[in-house]
């Protein structure tokens, strides 16, 4: 299933061999001390920021490779940016500005889009770069809170709404669709949903509940690995299941086609 294929992914069991050929990629512990040297570097000069949290490891009950750093996802991410609160409508005039119904299937999806005005401040406060992630922060479904979409390229143009928060990955040294899939794995679901879950009919989860949500970091260059190990195997899904379908529409034709014959007697 899709979703044991992003577990195994994510707790290191569908790169086994690619680890085995790559003995002297640099460890999870070293990257780490890099990301965070480069993101107190980037807060420096601007104003103080506290030191990370460390991982609570109870939160993570599944193993992972030795080269692997159990961290927080505060570590890995800039400070969290909530959405524009602003009112938006169909009429196009002004940013184009992301939703829910944008966001839920992993990528950003433009087909249903609302507008408003907003002014250079604003526009820089709700703007997106490639390899952003936007994830649902509140809705009324706990499956839907926690879902996340990766920005990009030709997605940077777009802001993004209340209901929706910027993850921004330390630049060079996450790789978001890593990430995401990460935060589609059932050990960061499960976090996920018992951070969110409400009985008040709307399910939430705030910007230090995510920062506070436990994951294992691989090295750079097996992030790379296994996002490209899934997309291969989730092509191939799709291709087999494509196949499968015309199959299967095929052989309703000749059904369909044999029953004709036999109704109008042609068949003895």
């Amino acid at each position: 299933s899709a979703g044991g294929l992003i577990t195994a992914a994510v707790t290191g069991q569908l790169t086994l061999a690619w680890r085995e050929q790559h003995p002297d990629t640099e460890p999870g512990e070293m990257l780490l001390k890099r990301i965070l040297k480069r993101r107190r570097d980037q807060w420096e000069g601007k104003y103080k920021e506290p030191e990370p949290i460390p991982p609570d490891a109870h939160e993570l009950s599944l193993g992972a490779p030795e080269n692997w750093e159990l961290v927080s996802m505060e570590m890995l991410i800039e400070a969290p940016q909530y959405g524009t609160s602003k009112k938006c409508s169909y009429e196009i005039e002004g940013s184009s500005v992301l939703r829910i119904p944008n966001v839920i299937n992993g990528f950003v999806d433009s087909s249903d889009l609302k507008f408003a005005k907003f002014n250079d401040s604003e526009i820089a406060n709700y703007s997106l770069r490639e390899n952003d992630l936007l994830m649902v922060r509140s809705n009324g479904s706990l499956s839907i809170v926690g879902k996340t979409a990766l920005v990009r390229s030709q997605d940077q143009h777009h802001l993004y709404a209340g209901y929706l928060i910027r993850l921004r990955p330390i630049a060079s040294s996450v790789d978001g669709r890593f990430l995401s899939l990460t935060l589609a794995a059932r050990p960061l679901r499960a976090q996920i949903e018992r951070k969110a879950k409400s009985t008040s009919g709307v399910n939430n989860i705030n910007a230090k509940e995510i920062q506070s949500l436990v994951l294992q970091l691989p090295p750079l260059a097996e992030q790379h690995q296994i996002v490209a190990e899934v997309e291969a195997r989730i092509t191939t899904i799709d291709h087999l299941e494509a196949e499968l379908d015309r199959q299967i529409t095929r052989s309703n034709g000749l059904r369909q086609s044999t029953l004709a014959a036999a109704f109008a007697g042609h068949l003895s």
